[in-house]
Order: C-alpha cells, then sequence, then structure tokens
C-alpha cells in the first residue's frame, strides 16, 4: 500500500493519543471525519493497522495487584538451574513451580511496587536463555479452604460433638476462621446450629 503525507500522519496521531476522534483528526489535517474514516478503513485493510491498543499506567495500576504470575519459556534445558537461581535470588518471587512442561518455570511474584516490577521485567529481558515469558497480574488469591472438604487419612482426630474417631475420611469445615473434622455431615450441621444459638445467646444485640 502506498501511504501518503495524511495517512503518515494519521498513524502519527493514533500513536499519541488513540482515543483521538474522528473529528479532532481532521481539524488537525483540514479533513472531513467521514475521508479520516475512509482512511482508517483502508490502513487497517491493508494491515498497516494491526490492532489498536491501550497504554497502561502501571505506577497506578500496581497497588492493585496482589501479586503477579509469571511464566516463562527457556531455549535450552541447561540453563534451567542456573535461571532458577537468579529467580531465587532476585528476592521478587514468593514461590516459584516447576511444571510437568518441558523447558519452563512458573512463579509467583510477591507483591511489587512499580519499581520493583521494572526491575523483575528488565532481569527477564536481559536473560538470554529466555524464549519467552509473560507477566499477569494476580487480582485474587484464595488461600482459604473450602467449606465441607472431605479429608482424607484424618486419624486420630475426635469429632467435635458426638467425640467419635474419625477414621479415614472426615467433613471438615471452618467455624469462625478455625477449621473442624466431623465424622459426618449430620454432626457438622448438628454442631453448627447448636454453636449458632450459643453465639446468639451470647449476643442478643
Amino acid at each position: 500500500m502506498d501511504l501518503d503525507k495524511k495517512d503518515l500522519l494519521i498513524l502519527f496521531f493514533l500513536q499519541q493519543d488513540s482515543r483521538m476522534s474522528l473529528s479532532e483528526l481532521g481539524k488537525k489535517l483540514d479533513m472531513s471525519p467521514s475521508a479520516i474514516s475512509y482512511r482508517l478503513e483502508k490502513l487497517i485493510e491493508n494491515n498497516v493497522i494491526h490492532k489498536f491498543s491501550i497504554l497502561l499506567n502501571h505506577e497506578i495500576l500496581t497497588p492493585n495487584y496482589q501479586s503477579y504470575l509469571v511464566e516463562l519459556s527457556i531455549n535450552d534445558l541447561s540453563d534451567h538451574s542456573r535461571l532458577l537461581s537468579i529467580l531465587y535470588n532476585s528476592t521478587f518471587f514468593d514461590r516459584i513451580l516447576e511444571l510437568a512442561r518441558p523447558n519452563s518455570i512458573t512463579g509467583v511474584t510477591l507483591p511489587l511496587s512499580t519499581t520493583n516490577l521494572k526491575e523483575l521485567t528488565s532481569i527477564l529481558n536481559d536473560f538470554t536463555a529466555i524464549k519467552s515469558f509473560s507477566i499477569t497480574p494476580v487480582l485474587a488469591d484464595h488461600h482459604s479452604i473450602p467449606s465441607d472438604i472431605v479429608g482424607e487419612n484424618v486419624s486420630r482426630i475426635y469429632c467435635p460433638l458426638c467425640q467419635k474417631s474419625i477414621k479415614g475420611e472426615g467433613i471438615v469445615t471452618e467455624i469462625d476462621n478455625k477449621y473442624l473434622s466431623f465424622c459426618c455431615r449430620d454432626c457438622k450441621e448438628q454442631y453448627t446450629t447448636n454453636y449458632e444459638k450459643i453465639k446468639n445467646s451470647n449476643n442478643p444485640n
């Protein structure tokens, strides 16, 4: 596609501010919005513009993220140990996982400031053994165990309601930030009901 001066100026202005309206572009180039729209369609059709994207201000966004999921793909398995050592010593990671996937490492960072995030990105960019990597913000980390989990091998534990020994499997539930194991769902339901009655009688308001 042969681009003229106006095509190049449209691209320049959109790179500076992708939210610029057709009317604003038209005023800058002394063209009608419909003429700008026509040229944009041609630029898209001819793959001059692949996609429209946004540039984020990470200094504002960073405090809103719990942490980051970092996924790495490395060129050579011989670099695996050296890369792990660098990541461990970087002090950015809460945990690093080795998955059943060749030449890959996955890590979860600690909460990072904007400066820390830039430093980590710089480290990953400078490590030539890394084939590719992605850094994805973690919005929430659900550590708590869901209610009513069937727990295996919970021997030597006694049901808090009937006092029977729990062998093999138990029903685990959370009550006021404490995890209790019951021998069956009936005991769990009865204990929870009694607990709520006592709690409500002690706190009438």
